[in-house]
C-alpha cells in the first residue's frame, strides 16, 4: 500500500482518517478482507529491526536484504530489494510498509498431514 498515493478508492466507506496512523510495531492483515479470488496474503507491517544483512541467492546471484524485525507479539524476517533499499537497516531502526506474506512450517515437514497436503497439490 503506497501511503503517498493517497487513500484507496473505498476509504470514504471506512471511518478512518488518511493516512492511517499505526504504532512502530504493528501488523494489519488487510488482504484477507476481500472475498474469494480477490483475497490476498498481504499486510501492513511496521517493526523494529533486530538484525539485518545483505545476502545473495545461489540460483540467480541477485542480492537482497533480510531484516529480522519485531512487530508486536512476534518476530518476522522481511526481505527487501537492494535496488529500493541500498543501505542495510541498523538494529533499532523501524521499517514499515506493505508486505506479501509467505510462510513455511518446518514442524509439519515429514508428517502425515504434510504428505497429504503435497499429494493434493
Amino acid at each position: 500500500m503506497d501511503l503517498d498515493a493517497g487513500p484507496p478508492p473505498d476509504a470514504s466507506e471506512r471511518p478512518l482518517r488518511w493516512p492511517t496512523r499505526v504504532a512502530a510495531e504493528s501488523f494489519i492483515a488487510y488482504g484477507t478482507f476481500a472475498q474469494g479470488a480477490d483475497a490476498q496474503a498481504t499486510a501492513r507491517l511496521n517493526g523494529t529491526v533486530l538484525e539485518a544483512s545483505r545476502r545473495i541467492t545461489a540460483e540467480t546471484g541477485q542480492a537482497f536484504v533480510v531484516a529480522r524485525v519485531r512487530s508486536g507479539l512476534f518476530e518476522i524476517d522481511v526481505c527487501l530489494s537492494v535496488e529500493e533499499h541500498p543501505d542495510v537497516p541498523s538494529p533499532g531502526q523501524v521499517i514499515g510498509g506493505g508486505v506479501l506474506l509467505v510462510a513455511s512450517i518446518p514442524t509439519l515437514e515429514g508428517t502425515r498431514a504434510a504428505k497429504r497436503w503435497r499429494r493434493r497439490r
